[in-house]
């Protein structure tokens, strides 16, 4: 078995600035964060020459820009450039999902602590629109939070609010959004659990939240608490990525290097240690390689720059795939799952793991009961397996347990469990294959 003596998990939300944005992760939240993050607003950091990553790890097309071009509306895929739908990123919390369509924010499912934004706690089996902006860019939900970046960078909160999760400096819950300090320089955002972290202009990372398990990654002590405003992170790295876990938090840094804190009794965090919590960044390795990472529950997995795939943690329902499907052992540092070498981005539930591979082709493995996996079965699946291998897709975010995600002409489908109508589909059945979904 290969081993990479490190650390990782990272769920981003990157800011997209254009009108065509590729989700990055999600994390799972207190329960599955999934979450994936943000496509940066600012492509222009200062970062170091990494290996290119591959195409699906970052929002929109590279650099070389491989479609030679495409019009107003349209999408770089594998395929080309296609007609897009005017979707730009879908995100989720455990039992709610949102979605940025042409600067407007629609969010539906659970609504028990306000987490819609809509006003009340009255839960929304369709899509409902948050207030009236046009200039939304990114959105991340908690387990019963949401956090979202209005144009030109400004953060806003809403939801539960018991641990500082909104970063307002106090505990009141809010119903609709409300802006976050003054900074208006929010590149980046991903929420999971009772805490949310953002990247400003520079790649400095901020976190904020329960303090319980040291996922503000303040280098506190034990008893310190909760972090009630958004607050930098320990050290003078500066980050790309960030992503959230139920308890611990993994990013990687502007130099490739994935680096990882928070809860690690079940070798969450990837760091090879057996260390129960570390309240600061501690890296995985020497190396600077990483291009994308998602953070769940109790497992973790991150892409290489090579194109290899990754896992750590527990792996019950197979979640952890390849030579680790049925590991009862927990797996301390990230582990290779697979031989493949053409990976692109990872996504992360409580108990699934979905991946796109570079020719946007998606694969998903691990529980299945409650149909997140989307290839129409109920039994556990412990190695990748395509899903409706005749459609092109955007990387997914996945909850507690179910699944969404754009397909290449930016069309949103959601699949799995559907108790609290996260997936949008105008009732509470759940769905064991992807289901389209349309705001109003």
């Amino acid at each position: 078995m290969r081993r990479a003596a490190g650390i990782a998990t990272l769920a981003l939300v990157l800011v997209a600035c254009s009108e065509s944005v590729r989700v990055l992760e999600s994390e799972p939240d207190d329960g599955p964060t999934t979450g994936p993050t943000t496509p940066r607003l600012d492509a222009g950091l200062d970062a170091p020459d990494l290996p290119d990553p591959p195409r699906n790890a970052t929002a929109g097309p590279t650099n070389e820009d491989p479609c030679g071009g495409c019009g107003a509306g349209e999408l770089c895929t594998a395929q080309g450039c296609v007609a897009s739908s005017g979707h730009t990123m879908v995100e989720s919390g455990r039992v709610h999902t949102c979605l940025v369509s042409d600067g407007r924010l629609y969010c539906w499912g659970s609504n028990t602590s306000g987490q819609l934004g809509v006003g009340d706690q009255e839960s929304r089996m369709t899509p409902a629109r948050v207030g009236s902006d046009n200039d939304w860019l990114a959105v991340s939900g908690g387990e019963l939070h949401t956090c979202g970046i209005r144009s030109p960078g400004e953060l806003y909160c809403w939801g539960e609010n018991s641990k500082g999760a909104l970063g307002l400096g106090d505990t009141g819950k809010r119903l609709a959004p409300e802006r976050v300090g003054d900074f208006d320089d929010w590149e980046a955002l991903n929420c999971g659990g009772d805490n949310c972290c953002g990247l400003r202009d520079g790649g400095r990372l901020y976190c904020w939240g329960d303090n319980h398990e040291g996922k503000p990654g303040q280098d506190d002590p034990f008893d310190a608490a909760d972090v009630l405003e958004p607050s930098e992170v320990a050290g003078d790295a500066r980050y790309l990525q960030v992503a959230l876990g139920q308890g611990h938090v993994n990013a990687i840094t502007m130099e490739g290097v994935l680096v990882g804190w928070g809860r690690n009794p079940m070798g969450e965090a990837g760091i090879g240690s057996e260390e129960p919590q570390t309240r600061a960044p501690l890296p995985v390795d020497d190396s600077a390689e990483w291009v994308s990472v998602g953070a769940a529950q109790h497992h973790s997995c991150a892409v290489r720059a090579d194109g290899s795939l990754w896992c750590w943690g527990t792996s019950p329902f197979g979640e952890l795939g390849g030579e680790v499907a049925d590991a009862i052992e927990l797996v301390r540092a990230p582990l290779q799952t697979g031989a493949e070498l053409d990976w692109a981005a990872v996504a992360v539930g409580w108990f699934h793991t979905c991946a796109i591979k570079q020719d946007d082709s998606l694969y998903c493995w691990g529980r299945a009961i409650e149909g997140q996996l989307g290839q129409g079965g109920g039994d556990p699946i412990p190695k990748p397996t395509a899903i409706a291998p005749e459609q092109r897709w955007q990387l997914p975010v996945l909850g507690g347990f179910h699944t969404c995600a754009l397909d290449g002409s930016g069309d949103l489908y959601c699949w799995g469990q559907n108790s609290g109508g996260q997936l949008g589909t105008a009732g509470e059945e759940r769905y064991f294959t992807p289901q389209p979904v349309s705001p109003p």
